[in-house]
């Protein structure tokens, strides 16, 4: 395996080419098989796979790759982690700047589910950001119901500051 992995990481991150605004498509299907059939020897999983990445890629090829790894992590069964909510997030806002708002929306929505639904007293800031960015990019794309419900989430709590749900209300505004 550990002779594997470093090929492995790098035909995942390396061999393919950008396809639309937020996918991706391997250059050679060969390389692709021959990824996929080292995953099966070895039981790997999308999510395993994308955790080893994020694990593994020092911070600018981590940034250049975010939605290629968040993508294998979200294909994975994770339990609730914060960590790979805030990797979501990251990705959500990366595509809200290049205007891939249906991507931002998504990797909201799943940073979301990956917090704890009911306890706003840990990752308080992390889940108001990914509240805000899903409200805003869900706006955008037109699921104006989906962008209320994540408004409404957060100004029904009424323990954030003016200064907190500033981006939130401007959203709201607009």
């Amino acid at each position: 395996l550990s002779s594997v992995l470093p090929l492995l990481i790098k035909s995942t991150t390396a061999n393919r080419s950008c396809y639309g605004s937020d996918r991706y498509r391997w250059v050679h299907d060969k390389v692709q098989e021959a990824a996929f059939s080292l995953l099966e020897d070895v039981k790997m999983s999308p999510f395993d796979i994308g955790r080893i990445l994020y694990y593994s890629l020092d911070p600018s090829q981590l940034e250049q790759d975010l939605f290629a790894v968040v993508d294998l992590i979200n294909k994975g069964k994770t339990e609730k982690s914060a960590e790979f909510a805030q990797a979501n997030l990251q990705a959500a806002q990366k595509a809200l700047e290049l205007s891939a708002f249906q991507s931002a929306s998504r990797y909201s929505s799943h940073g979301i589910d990956l917090l704890n639904d009911t306890d706003w007293s840990t990752d308080r800031q992390l889940k108001l950001n990914l509240y805000s960015v899903g409200a805003h990019s869900e706006l955008v794309v037109g699921n104006v119901d989906a962008a209320e419900r994540y408004m409404k989430e957060v100004f029904e709590r009424g323990d954030f500051t003016a200064m907190e749900t500033l981006s939130l209300t401007m959203t709201k505004v607009t």
